[in-house]
């Protein structure tokens, strides 16, 4: 249990160490000869963070492959080209159910100052799973680390959205019964204030 306990210390400081990497390099990235100076762009009409609420549907693979809708709610805050991303998020299915209370994400900006871009995120979450099947029942509850491919509109509108695939897939469990659970592929979209 220790082991496992100091891998998830050290993915989850990799994480973020490697966010705290790439904002050092975004910023000596800029050039340090003088500029023509512009009007500051006022803060108010900049965006701090959305409030989210996000339809979820998933396909683990299982012989029938049901894909049922879930839900979740969250807070996402970009700055500059990263992005952190908290979010809640449960669903239910025929044949079980996952969850992830809470899921931490650090996300990256392909094009940080449009109002319209695509992302990329890893992150970890706990949370568990539950398989129902008869040939397959299991339980796991742990570490969840996740890969995140998404696309995000009207990010400095009042409403923005966001459509997105997250493949997780449970890794440290706390608890763990019956067949280990193989990795879940989950479709959301989402909308925020």
């Amino acid at each position: 249990m220790t082991n496992k306990l100091t891998l998830a210390l050290a993915l989850f400081s990799t994480a973020f160490s490697i966010a705290d990497e790439l904002s050092i390099s975004q910023a000596a990235s800029f050039p340090t000869t003088p500029q023509v100076q512009t009007a500051p762009i006022s803060n108010d009409s900049m965006k701090k963070g959305t409030v989210y609420f996000r339809a979820i549907t998933d396909s683990q693979p299982t012989n029938d492959l049901s894909v049922l809708p879930g839900f979740g709610f969250g807070y996402r805050r970009a700055f500059g080209a990263s992005g952190i991303d908290a979010t809640f998020n449960v669903n239910y299915r025929n044949s079980g159910s996952i969850w992830t209370f809470p899921r931490v994400s650090y996300l990256n900006y392909i094009s940080p100052n449009a109002d319209q871009s695509l992302y990329t995120g890893i992150g970890l979450g706990w949370g568990g799973t539950h398989n129902r099947e008869s040939d397959r029942e299991s339980d796991f509850v742990g570490l969840i680390p996740h890969a995140t491919f998404g696309y995000e509109m009207f990010r400095n509108a009042t409403i923005s959205s966001f459509t997105e695939f997250t493949v997780s897939h449970p890794l440290i469990p706390a608890y763990s019964h019956g067949s280990f659970p193989g990795p879940v592929a989950e479709l959301s979209v989402g909308a925020g204030f």
